[in-house]
């Protein structure tokens, strides 16, 4: 299923152990297109507040609860 970027920047990323972040950006394969990263914002839980999760610790997302859980 095809599904909008745009979307996605309202969604949250959740860790296994608790810390929850906010979806800022995606970086992507420019020849597969294929989202290899996503830039997430988790805040005061890390000292650059921003992290790029590689693509294999995304889970399947819950989409109504408009989360992405990660194997982290």
């Amino acid at each position: 299923m095809k599904r909008s970027l745009k979307e996605f920047l309202r969604y949250h990323v959740k860790a296994k152990d608790g810390p929850e972040g906010k979806i800022r950006d995606f970086l992507f394969d420019e020849e597969s297109w294929v989202v290899r990263y996503i830039d997430s914002d988790f805040g005061k839980w890390f000292s650059s507040n921003r992290i790029l999760v590689p693509q294999v610790y995304i889970d399947e997302p819950e989409w109504e609860k408009k989360i992405f859980p990660i194997r982290l």
